[in-house]
Parts: structure tokens; sequence; C-alpha cells
């Protein structure tokens, strides 16, 4: 029982490090990641605005 919530955690964490992975490697295979932009937000540099890359209706605040 004490297991499971481990787990739980361990895929989440996977899912998501394998999710991340795959966008950075696509996005770079096609030329759409902003290199410069990665490095500004990841030194703190410039911060992330979420915003920027949300469609019309996020930002509207319709789900």
């Amino acid at each position: 029982m004490g297991i499971d919530r481990f787990m739980s955690e361990a895929r989440a964490l996977t899912n998501f490090a394998g999710n991340a992975i795959a966008t950075l490697l696509i996005g770079t295979w096609v030329g759409e990641v902003d290199r410069e932009q990665v490095h500004a937000v990841l030194d703190r540099e410039r911060p992330f605005d979420e915003a920027a890359f949300a469609g019309a209706e996020v930002r509207a605040g319709v789900h």
C-alpha cells in the first residue's frame, strides 16, 4: 500500500521529464527553439511569460 504513492509520483515525474525532453528535441529539430530566450529564462534574467505561449482562449480565461 505504501509503495503505490511513491510509484505514482515516479510515473508522474517520468512522464513530465519525457514530455519536456521530447518538446525540446522536436522544437530544436524543426528550428523553433529560441536558444537565447531559453538561456535568459533559465538564468533568471527574464521571467517566463506563460501568456505569451497560450492560445487566445487561455488569455481570455475560457477553458
